[in-house]
């Protein structure tokens, strides 16, 4: 398992490095969200604005390697990432319309990429990013998911609703990348709600309930 987290870390570096190029590129706006969904895949590594930051478009890098799938699968089995509507202070994101990347029309009308402003983050250290997380209701039979929420109760029936960060994902921990670059082990919910509050807290903002999955199960636990 040790062998695993350690993986694990290095794909997480490999991502977050990956979002400061793009960053780069494109200065101040960080994406979060695409096409209404948290599948921030399609605009780091399927190059929905036109240049790709990760290894492939099928880049095994955007997965923990210590669950199912273990490699690349689809859009929806990645790494998780925090919403753009739950994850932030509401004054650091902005939202445009999003780019069409497969030719396919989209149903209920036009939806938006939503973005994260640099320049508003006030404690990159603590801005929790990416990290491993746990779907009740698994995609395509993984429990491995990409998009989820973090201040709203689970609901076990909903897929969109049940994926939370799961600091026992190796263990006794779960991994996550922060904006100024590193990775560090969690190993609690109330140490991921204290990395998320840090930036709500820096912005004059009221602290916010963070819900976690305790285990590989039924169990979530809530904290501040």
């Amino acid at each position: 398992e040790k062998a695993r987290s350690i993986s694990c870390t290095n794909n997480l570096k490999q991502l977050i490095t990956a979002y400061k190029v793009y960053e780069t590129d494109y200065p101040g706006m960080i994406p979060v969200d695409h096409n209404a969904t948290a599948r921030w895949i399609v605009i780091i590594g399927l190059g929905a604005y036109g240049n790709k930051y990760l290894s492939s478009e099928t880049p095994d890098e955007a997965v923990c390697p210590g669950r199912p799938p273990f490699k690349y699968h689809n859009q929806d089995t990645t790494y998780m990432i925090r919403t753009w509507s739950e994850g932030y202070p509401s004054s650091y994101y902005v939202q445009v319309k999003a780019t069409k990347t497969d030719g396919v029309a989209w149903s209920g009308g036009d939806y938006n990429d939503r973005f994260i402003i640099n320049g508003m983050i006030k404690n990159p250290s603590s801005c929790l990013f990416h990290g491993d997380a746990y779907a009740k209701t698994p995609v395509d039979s993984f429990n491995q998911v990409g998009y989820g929420l973090i201040k709203s109760a689970p609901d076990t029936a909903s897929p969109e609703k049940s994926n939370r960060f799961w600091p026992g994902a190796h263990g006794g921990n779960g991994n996550y990348s922060f904006w100024d670059g590193h990775v560090e082990a969690l190993n609690s919910p109330s140490a991921i709600a204290n990395k998320i509050n840090t930036e709500f807290t820096a912005s004059s903002q009221a602290k916010i309930n963070v819900y976690c999955w305790k285990d590989a199960g039924n169990n979530y636990v809530v904290a501040q």
